[in-house]
């Protein structure tokens, strides 16, 4: 008799600011009997890599962040996912947020190579007060130096993403000096243009984005 053969590998696709080492302390139970990938899509991250190597085709901030749409992210996860796992017919993904909503769209587009997805923090209409939010958080990063990771409009934004994204009951648990270490988690491992560039182009039509991407995917399976 031959072995089963192992579980599709797990790709986890995080939200806005999260980067690989958000999602670090989840590696050791979900690779126990499965590859597991932290991606990093366009846009999140540190992305943008200044040396010229063989590996890196040296181009402009500019020119690497000015297409991070959820269409364009979908064709580049779907490549990269291919390129990694070559002889993988299927992938399941976990998404958050921003990572649920290209997991959305890379079903829509290639509904074969997605067998589960667990997603969470989607949702196809924004409330008056997450629309403030996000126009906010654009306002943040584009009154900085978005080429300086140190600058201070980094850490403002950093600071309303925790606000917006865990409960007042599990800020307090934490307390203040873990919140300060999130904070500069986030600005050590993202890169101001890309955050502004995944907001800039991502957030400003997603309701009508997604109920397309829904429509897709509905289209697909029946």
């Amino acid at each position: 008799h031959h072995p089963p053969p192992p579980p599709p590998p797990i790709i986890i696709l995080g939200g806005m600011a999260q980067s690989i080492s958000s999602w670090e302390h989840h590696l050791s139970p979900l690779s126990r009997e499965r590859d597991v990938v932290i991606y990093e899509y366009l846009g999140s991250g540190l992305g943008y890599r200044h040396e010229d190597n063989n590996d890196v085709h040296l181009v402009s901030e500019q020119e690497y962040y000015q297409n991070v749409t959820l269409s364009y992210q979908a064709k580049d996860f779907c490549k990269i996912i291919q390129r990694i796992f070559p002889k993988c017919q299927q992938i399941d993904v976990v998404g958050f947020s921003l990572g649920a909503r290209i997991a959305l769209a890379t079903i829509a587009l290639y509904p074969t190579l997605v067998r589960k997805a667990h997603l969470t923090g989607v949702c196809l209409q924004r409330t008056e007060v997450a629309k403030i939010i996000i126009q906010s958080w654009k306002d943040i990063l584009s009154s900085g130096d978005i080429y300086n990771r140190n600058d201070s409009t980094l850490k403002a934004f950093a600071r309303s993403i925790i606000l917006a994204t865990y409960s007042e009951e599990f800020l307090e648990f934490h307390g203040s000096e873990k919140v300060a270490l999130w904070v500069d988690h986030i600005c050590q491992n993202n890169n101001p243009m890309g955050l502004l560039s995944l907001l800039e182009q991502t957030h400003d039509d997603d309701q009508n984005e997604m109920i397309n991407v829904a429509k897709q995917i509905q289209n697909r399976f029946t």
